[in-house]
């Protein structure tokens, strides 16, 4: 009875297997038996499954992390750049804005101070080579 307890249970340098941590060094024992061997693959498979779990968890915090800190930054940039173009588009109406106001004092110069009094603001326009879409110019105008 005694020697069926010391073969269910191993000792390995006088301590029970369970206690001893490094299970690689007991597992490259060739003096162990079958059960012996088995019961330290799985231990160590445990602990492999342990290990991969735990940089599995970890990886899982940082994917979580890295996920997050992206969607803050699209969200700066997609902010910053609908302000961008709001503050250009303003820019770009109060441009339009001063030149159609520029062409037409001009052309009213134009007309008050010589004789060409048939002068059209389209011809005007034409006359310097500005496109009408940049200033926003429609020749109903």
């Amino acid at each position: 009875s005694t020697n069926d307890n010391q073969t269910e249970r191993i000792h390995v340098d006088g301590r029970p297997i369970e206690e001893i941590h490094d299970s690689t060094s007991i597992c490259s024992d060739k003096s162990l038996n079958t059960k012996s061997v088995s019961h330290c693959r799985l231990t160590m498979n445990k602990s492999v499954d342990v290990n991969i779990e735990n940089e599995m968890r970890i990886i899982k915090e940082i994917i979580k992390d890295k996920t997050s800190h992206l969607r803050q930054l699209n969200l700066i940039k997609h902010y910053k750049l609908q302000r961008d173009v709001e503050t250009l588009d303003s820019l770009i109406e109060t441009w339009r804005t001063a030149s159609q106001l520029l062409i037409y004092d001009v052309w009213n110069r134009l007309r008050m101070n010589s004789d060409r009094v048939d002068l059209t603001v389209d011809q005007l326009i034409d006359h310097y080579g500005i496109d009408k879409n940049l200033i926003g110019y429609k020749d109903s105008q």
